[in-house]
Protein backbone atom coordinates (compact mmCIF):
# COMPACT_ATOMS: atom_id res chain seq x y z
CA UNK A 1 0.00 0.00 0.00
CA UNK A 2 1.31 3.45 -0.95
CA UNK A 3 1.01 6.07 1.72
CA UNK A 4 -0.11 9.45 0.39
CA UNK A 5 2.29 12.26 1.36
CA UNK A 6 2.27 15.97 0.44
CA UNK A 7 5.15 15.36 -1.98
CA UNK A 8 3.33 12.46 -3.67
CA UNK A 9 0.16 14.59 -3.94
CA UNK A 10 2.15 17.42 -5.52
CA UNK A 11 3.71 15.01 -8.03
CA UNK A 12 0.28 13.61 -8.93
CA UNK A 13 -1.20 17.08 -9.42
CA UNK A 14 1.78 18.07 -11.60
CA UNK A 15 1.44 14.94 -13.76
CA UNK A 16 -2.31 15.44 -14.16
CA UNK A 17 -1.78 19.09 -15.13
CA UNK A 18 0.89 18.12 -17.67
CA UNK A 19 -1.40 15.50 -19.18
CA UNK A 20 -4.25 17.99 -19.36
CA UNK A 21 -2.03 20.57 -21.06
CA UNK A 22 -0.82 17.99 -23.55
CA UNK A 23 -4.33 16.80 -24.26
CA UNK A 24 -5.69 20.31 -24.75
CA UNK A 25 -2.93 21.17 -27.23
CA UNK A 26 -4.20 18.53 -29.66
CA UNK A 27 -6.51 20.36 -32.02
CA UNK A 28 -8.77 19.16 -34.79
CA UNK A 29 -7.78 20.13 -38.30
CA UNK A 30 -8.78 19.52 -41.87
CA UNK A 31 -9.15 15.81 -42.72
CA UNK A 32 -6.61 14.22 -45.03
CA UNK A 33 -7.56 11.30 -47.22
CA UNK A 34 -5.33 8.21 -47.04
CA UNK A 35 -5.44 5.27 -49.41
CA UNK A 36 -5.97 1.94 -47.67
CA UNK A 37 -4.57 -1.38 -48.85
CA UNK A 38 -8.00 -2.65 -49.87
CA UNK A 39 -8.64 0.45 -52.02
CA UNK A 40 -11.04 2.11 -49.55
CA UNK A 41 -10.31 5.65 -48.44
CA UNK A 42 -10.46 6.92 -44.89
CA UNK A 43 -9.67 10.26 -43.32
CA UNK A 44 -7.49 11.30 -40.43
CA UNK A 45 -6.63 14.72 -39.08
CA UNK A 46 -3.28 16.30 -39.87
CA UNK A 47 -2.15 19.57 -38.32
CA UNK A 48 0.22 21.58 -40.50
CA UNK A 49 3.50 22.68 -38.92
CA UNK A 50 3.45 26.25 -37.61
CA UNK A 51 6.17 27.50 -39.97
CA UNK A 52 7.69 26.15 -43.18
CA UNK A 53 10.18 28.07 -45.35
CA UNK A 54 10.76 26.70 -48.85
CA UNK A 55 13.53 28.22 -50.95
CA UNK A 56 13.24 28.25 -54.74
CA UNK A 57 16.85 29.43 -55.04
CA UNK A 58 19.91 29.55 -52.81
CA UNK A 59 22.04 31.89 -54.95
CA UNK A 60 21.33 35.56 -55.58
CA UNK A 61 23.39 36.77 -58.56
CA UNK A 62 23.97 40.55 -58.41
CA UNK A 63 25.98 43.22 -60.21
CA UNK A 64 28.03 46.02 -58.61
CA UNK A 65 26.16 49.34 -58.64
CA UNK A 66 22.71 47.89 -59.37
CA UNK A 67 19.57 46.58 -57.67
CA UNK A 68 18.49 43.08 -58.67
CA UNK A 69 15.00 41.67 -58.01
CA UNK A 70 14.30 37.98 -57.25
CA UNK A 71 10.61 37.07 -57.62
CA UNK A 72 9.41 34.42 -55.16
CA UNK A 73 12.90 33.65 -53.83
CA UNK A 74 11.18 31.56 -51.15
CA UNK A 75 7.76 30.75 -49.73
CA UNK A 76 6.47 31.13 -46.20
CA UNK A 77 3.72 28.82 -44.93
CA UNK A 78 2.40 29.74 -41.48
CA UNK A 79 -0.31 28.31 -39.24
CA UNK A 80 -1.55 28.35 -35.65
CA UNK A 81 -4.38 26.12 -34.48
CA UNK A 82 -5.15 27.91 -31.21
CA UNK A 83 -3.94 31.53 -31.11
CA UNK A 84 -3.60 34.51 -33.45
CA UNK A 85 0.03 34.87 -34.46
CA UNK A 86 2.71 37.24 -35.70
CA UNK A 87 5.64 36.31 -37.93
CA UNK A 88 8.81 38.37 -37.47
CA UNK A 89 12.15 38.45 -39.29
CA UNK A 90 15.64 39.81 -38.79
CA UNK A 91 19.14 39.33 -40.15
CA UNK A 92 20.59 36.30 -38.40
CA UNK A 93 23.60 37.28 -36.29
CA UNK A 94 22.75 40.98 -36.17
CA UNK A 95 22.65 42.92 -32.90
CA UNK A 96 21.40 46.25 -31.60
CA UNK A 97 24.71 47.77 -32.70
CA UNK A 98 27.60 46.25 -34.53
CA UNK A 99 29.54 46.21 -37.78
CA UNK A 100 27.88 43.45 -39.81
CA UNK A 101 28.76 42.48 -43.37
CA UNK A 102 27.20 42.92 -46.81
CA UNK A 103 24.36 42.50 -47.68
CA UNK A 104 22.46 42.63 -44.36
CA UNK A 105 25.02 44.80 -42.54
CA UNK A 106 24.03 45.84 -39.01
CA UNK A 107 22.05 48.73 -37.55
CA UNK A 108 22.39 51.72 -37.92
CA UNK A 109 23.43 51.00 -41.53
CA UNK A 110 20.40 49.97 -43.61
CA UNK A 111 20.38 46.45 -45.03
CA UNK A 112 21.12 46.10 -48.75
CA UNK A 113 18.75 43.09 -48.82
CA UNK A 114 15.03 43.89 -48.89
CA UNK A 115 11.76 41.95 -49.17
CA UNK A 116 8.15 42.34 -50.22
CA UNK A 117 5.17 39.97 -50.18
CA UNK A 118 2.38 40.31 -52.74
CA UNK A 119 -0.98 40.56 -50.99
CA UNK A 120 0.65 41.40 -47.64
CA UNK A 121 3.13 44.22 -48.22
CA UNK A 122 4.07 45.24 -51.74
CA UNK A 123 6.37 47.95 -50.35
CA UNK A 124 10.06 47.08 -50.15
CA UNK A 125 11.27 46.52 -46.56
CA UNK A 126 14.97 46.41 -45.73
CA UNK A 127 15.66 43.25 -43.73
CA UNK A 128 15.64 44.22 -40.04
CA UNK A 129 19.24 44.18 -38.84
CA UNK A 130 19.27 45.01 -35.14
CA UNK A 131 18.67 41.52 -33.78
CA UNK A 132 15.60 39.95 -32.22
CA UNK A 133 12.62 40.49 -32.15
CA UNK A 134 12.98 42.04 -35.60
CA UNK A 135 10.17 43.36 -37.77
CA UNK A 136 6.61 42.07 -38.24
CA UNK A 137 6.27 40.38 -41.62
CA UNK A 138 2.66 39.23 -41.36
CA UNK A 139 -0.06 38.29 -38.90
CA UNK A 140 -2.59 35.48 -38.91
CA UNK A 141 -5.68 34.23 -37.14
CA UNK A 142 -6.11 31.00 -35.21
CA UNK A 143 -7.31 27.87 -37.01
CA UNK A 144 -8.39 27.84 -40.61
CA UNK A 145 -6.06 26.72 -43.35
CA UNK A 146 -3.07 28.94 -42.55
CA UNK A 147 -1.27 31.12 -45.09
CA UNK A 148 1.27 30.59 -47.84
CA UNK A 149 3.02 33.55 -49.48
CA UNK A 150 5.85 34.14 -51.95
CA UNK A 151 8.60 36.41 -50.67
CA UNK A 152 10.26 38.63 -53.27
CA UNK A 153 13.81 39.76 -52.52
CA UNK A 154 15.98 42.58 -53.86
CA UNK A 155 19.71 43.19 -53.40
CA UNK A 156 21.17 46.67 -53.88
CA UNK A 157 24.92 46.42 -54.43
CA UNK A 158 26.86 49.64 -53.76
CA UNK A 159 29.21 50.79 -56.52
CA UNK A 160 32.12 50.37 -54.09
CA UNK A 161 31.27 46.79 -53.07
CA UNK A 162 34.08 44.35 -53.98
CA UNK A 163 33.11 41.43 -56.20
CA UNK A 164 32.92 38.07 -54.49
CA UNK A 165 30.69 35.67 -52.63
CA UNK A 166 28.73 36.75 -49.55
CA UNK A 167 26.24 35.04 -47.25
CA UNK A 168 22.86 36.33 -46.08
CA UNK A 169 20.61 34.58 -43.54
CA UNK A 170 17.17 35.77 -42.47
CA UNK A 171 15.71 34.38 -39.24
CA UNK A 172 11.91 33.97 -38.93
CA UNK A 173 10.03 33.48 -35.68
CA UNK A 174 6.36 32.59 -35.33
CA UNK A 175 4.93 34.13 -32.14
CA UNK A 176 1.52 33.09 -30.86
CA UNK A 177 -0.28 35.99 -29.20
CA UNK A 178 -1.53 34.63 -25.87
CA UNK A 179 -3.30 37.61 -24.29
CA UNK A 180 -0.80 40.47 -24.38
CA UNK A 181 2.21 38.17 -24.58
CA UNK A 182 3.91 36.82 -27.71
CA UNK A 183 5.14 33.27 -27.18
CA UNK A 184 7.78 32.04 -29.66
CA UNK A 185 6.59 28.77 -31.15
CA UNK A 186 9.29 28.09 -33.73
CA UNK A 187 12.30 29.64 -35.51
CA UNK A 188 13.54 28.95 -39.01
CA UNK A 189 16.01 30.65 -41.32
CA UNK A 190 16.67 30.97 -45.02
CA UNK A 191 20.27 31.35 -46.18
CA UNK A 192 21.43 32.71 -49.52
CA UNK A 193 24.76 32.99 -51.24
CA UNK A 194 25.03 36.44 -52.82
CA UNK A 195 27.36 36.33 -55.83
CA UNK A 196 28.51 39.88 -56.66
CA UNK A 197 30.14 40.43 -60.05
CA UNK A 198 31.24 43.34 -62.25
CA UNK A 199 28.92 44.69 -64.91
Amino acid sequence: MIQRTPLLSLCCVTLIAMAACSASSVTPSAPVANAQQDGDRSTQSATPPPLVLTQSTTTLDAVVGTTTQYACAFQIASYSATYPYTLTDWGLGTTVSGAGTFPIWNYPRASALSWSIAGVSTAEHAVANSGSPGETVLTGTAGGLGQTHCVNLAVTVPGTQPTGTYSASIQYTLLERVGFIGVAVTHQAVTFTVLVRDR
